[in-house]
């Protein structure tokens, strides 16, 4: 205990209660601590994680200075105000420390919105819309996915070579 004197915690948000616990040995009856962490993005709780550590800090330091993170420096305006329009649709006790994030960025354009019937379908307009953007002069470079569903990933490998 006495070998650190200050602990950084990031995505304090999925931290569990087996790691809480054990920052809290290791920091006894010091509150030489720093975390950093977003309660809306909580994406560990199949872990345990919750953001209730997070949410109640204040509670636990009623010292600690509190920063707010509003600037977001990857994303156009147009992709802030719909994360802000989910944001604000938050209940519960993350809802206390919602915020509503500023863009840094120049103009972009307006996000579109598109359900489909199954993987199949949807991979194969994502494939007609790359080919689209492809036609009309965007590098392929430029295109970066990502596949959260191995089905999904396999729809689109499979339409690769005839959409693209």
């Amino acid at each position: 205990r006495g070998q650190y004197r200050c602990f950084l915690v990031d995505e304090y948000q999925d931290v569990s209660p087996a790691q809480q616990r054990l920052l809290d040995l290791w920091l006894g009856e010091r509150d030489d601590l720093t975390v950093v962490g977003d309660a809306s993005q909580t994406i560990y709780s199949f872990t345990g994680a919750t953001p209730s550590y997070l949410v109640h800090f204040a509670d636990r330091y009623p010292h600690a200075h509190q920063v707010r993170l509003v600037r977001n420096y990857r994303s156009t305006p147009q992709i802030v105000e719909s994360a802000n329009a989910v944001l604000a649709s938050a209940t519960g006790e993350t809802a206390s420390l919602r915020l509503h994030l500023v863009s840094q960025q120049g103009d972009g354009p307006k996000p579109t919105h598109a359900e489909y019937s199954d993987e199949p379908a949807e991979a194969a307009a994502v494939a007609r819309g790359i080919t689209k953007l492809v036609a009309d002069g965007v590098a392929r470079k430029s295109f970066v996915g990502a596949f959260t569903a191995t089905d999904l990933w396999a729809a689109v490998a499979e339409l690769r070579d005839e959409a693209v």
